[in-house]
């Protein structure tokens, strides 16, 4: 595990979008709106922890494309059990408006029961069907919570 190779860097890293200062303000704009909206979901008591929550973002051309870059990996960047980019322009009331254009976001507790019970991104836990043993220890751990 220690010798793989988990992510090649590019050979010029000035040239990839992935690693520029610009292209990540952008995305830790979105991301502090989608806090924002999270909390005030934890306020309201429809969720404990971010990673009990999935988030539907409704986004404009610009934002789409900036944050398609990031794929399956937003849901890690957003710290949610799931994160779904939508079109803006085909649902304009959908979601809350946020302070940044071109956003609208919506937060849901999310659906799969896994996610209380392991701490984890419930559908990727739900389709790795876990040992019994490492859902035992998820089910201890909640315990002593």
């Amino acid at each position: 595990m220690l010798l793989e190779t988990w992510y090649t860097l590019p050979e010029d890293p000035a040239q990839d979008e992935l690693t520029s200062e610009a292209y990540w303000d952008k995305v830790l704009a979105v991301r502090e709106q989608v806090a924002r909206e999270l909390e005030k979901a934890r306020v309201a008591g429809a969720l404990g922890a971010s990673l009990e929550a999935e988030v539907d973002l409704y986004v404009d051309a610009e934002l789409r494309t900036l944050l398609a870059r990031l794929g399956e990996e937003l849901r890690f960047v957003l710290i949610t059990s799931e994160a779904r980019v939508h079109d803006l322009a085909a649902n304009p009331s959908a979601g809350v408006e946020t302070g940044l254009k071109g956003l609208r976001v919506q937060v849901n507790p999310s659906a799969h029961a896994s996610v209380r019970a392991a701490g984890t991104g419930a559908p990727t836990w739900a389709r790795m069907r876990a040992p019994a043993t490492v859902r035992a220890l998820c089910h201890e751990r909640r315990r002593f919570r």
